[in-house]
């Protein structure tokens, strides 16, 4: 059985909506791992809304949504998964508690007034909540996926997936900041697609420590430590037009041909 990951949400800190981005996308980042049998998210950003469409055309009934942190571009799509006002939807959500606060107590918070107009409790779907350790595996439903986690260098926290179902492994590290630590290594190694926060060049991450992310050649040399197949590079900076994307990807192509810059709609089939 295949397993499809498809990109529907790229970008990074903020959504983008010009011609400028049309190539690789403008909405925050939202990744689906498609394992057949198990449907699964990572992140909530815009671009979830899409998704949503997709599960609802497909009348998907179940998911699971893998929280990296609850920054807003993270989570600001959530209250337009259509799927939780769907009473006959199960929808399990995971991620850490950094600095205490769950999950549930974010998204409640996000959809309060004067954020949003409608509470969660209005939801009608199953959504149950699940807070994780800083280094965690477990299941989902069946037992046909296994996740495991771990705490990534980011402000505030976020944590960092990975998941190993039908013979393959994907790694989701969104948003961290080098150097990368041992931790971070063991997580990806040898999977066959790591899915890799690269917000800055290196040029730009000289005036941003601290910020919370990465970049394209800190993602290079973590993919040849941990023997990765292949990298994904997103949460593409909203100053990153398809012009500066393509140029930086033209020239990361050369140093690793199976590294590449994610797109808006890409599915990637393992």
């Amino acid at each position: 059985m295949t397993t499809k990951i498809t990109f529907w949400g790229v970008r990074g800190s903020i959504a983008c909506a010009s011609p400028d981005y049309l190539e690789f996308g403008g909405n925050t980042v939202c990744v689906e791992a498609d394992f057949g049998t198990r449907t699964v998210v990572l992140d909530a950003g815009t671009g979830i809304r899409f998704l949503s469409k997709r599960i609802k055309e497909q009348n998907v009934k179940a998911a699971d949504l893998l929280i990296s942190h609850t920054h807003w571009d993270h989570i600001c799509g959530f209250p337009f998964f259509e799927q939780i006002f769907d009473k006959d939807f199960t929808l399990d959500v995971y991620g850490g508690t950094p600095e205490g606060r769950t999950v549930r107590q974010a998204l409640h918070a996000e959809m309060s007034p004067p954020f949003f107009p409608v509470a969660l409790h209005q939801a009608a779907a199953s959504i149950r909540f699940h807070d994780l350790a800083e280094k965690e595996t477990f299941a989902l439903g069946d037992g046909n996926v296994r996740v495991s986690t771990a705490p990534l260098n980011h402000p505030n926290g976020a944590t960092g997936y990975r998941l190993d179902g039908n013979g393959v492994s994907i790694a989701y590290i969104s948003d961290t900041e080098h150097p990368c630590d041992e931790g971070v290594i063991r997580l990806v190694r040898d999977c066959d697609l790591m899915i890799y926060d690269a917000t800055y060049t290196d040029e730009e991450y000289k005036t941003r420590i601290g910020w919370g992310h990465s970049t394209p050649g800190e993602a290079l040399k973590i993919g040849k430590a941990a023997n990765v197949r292949k990298i994904a590079f997103f949460h593409h900076s909203p100053d990153h037009t398809d012009a500066v994307l393509t140029a930086i990807e033209r020239d990361i192509r050369t140093e690793n041909p199976n590294a590449f810059f994610a797109r808006e709609g890409m599915t990637v089939v393992l």
